[in-house]
């Protein structure tokens, strides 16, 4: 079984090159094991990429731009140079993938349509996972297993997740090569504030018990 990995507080600073540096404190917790994050992660939605952004089945070379995209999904996806498109893969299925010309590094982003407080994402090959808040300061980082034990082969699926304390507005997936993919995003979206407020209705109703009589 794939283990999870814990981390206390985590504190980053970003955007110190423009002279106006970024801090950010978020207690983050790193998955390389779905088991483990669907544990905790509460309830999970997924985009896997067999099916295009209008429902209907993938096919290979789908373009997917900001006019066709997966923004009514939960989530709208580019990439950091060249081209999007879903491509088969013949162990994964359909993949999101973005490439670029050679010895141009590329990467795929993903922005929430509501914040998550924890995101995951199936890839192929070894890669990272960047997580952002809603203004776009880094959180933290999810990388494969340092001791490569769950650096995934050409022929299955490795996972990363992140849940975190402060919510998360986007992501950013690379491996710092030419291409990159992943076969599904999973996020776990903020409740909405009227959500949140029948939820707390119900546990404290719960709590009293039931009516006397």
């Amino acid at each position: 079984m794939r283990s999870s990995l814990t981390c206390a507080a985590v504190f980053v600073t970003i955007g110190s090159s423009f002279g106006l540096p970024i801090e950010a404190t978020a207690a983050i917790q790193v998955f390389h094991s779905d088991e483990a994050y669907l544990n905790v992660a509460g309830t999970v939605h997924i985009i896997n990429f067999n099916e295009q952004p209008n429902g209907s089945p993938a096919l290979d070379g789908v373009p997917i731009s900001p006019e066709f995209n997966y923004g009514n999904h939960g989530a709208t996806f580019a990439a950091g140079m060249g081209s999007l498109t879903l491509a088969s893969n013949l162990e994964l299925g359909f993949v999101l993938r973005a490439e670029a010309a050679l010895q141009i590094n590329t990467w795929i982003d993903a922005n929430l349509t509501t914040p998550a407080t924890a995101v995951a994402i199936l890839h192929g090959d070894a890669t990272t996972l960047s997580v952002f808040d809603v203004y776009g300061t880094l959180l933290g980082i999810a990388e494969p297993d340092k001791q490569g034990l769950v650096v995934p082969r050409h022929d299955e699926a490795g996972f990363l997740g992140i849940v975190s304390d402060v919510p998360v507005g986007s992501i950013r997936v690379s491996r710092g090569a030419e291409h990159e993919e992943i076969a599904a995003f999973f996020f776990t979206p903020v409740p909405e504030p009227a959500t949140a407020l029948l939820l707390s209705t119900v546990v404290v109703m719960l709590r009293s018990g039931p009516p006397r009589r």
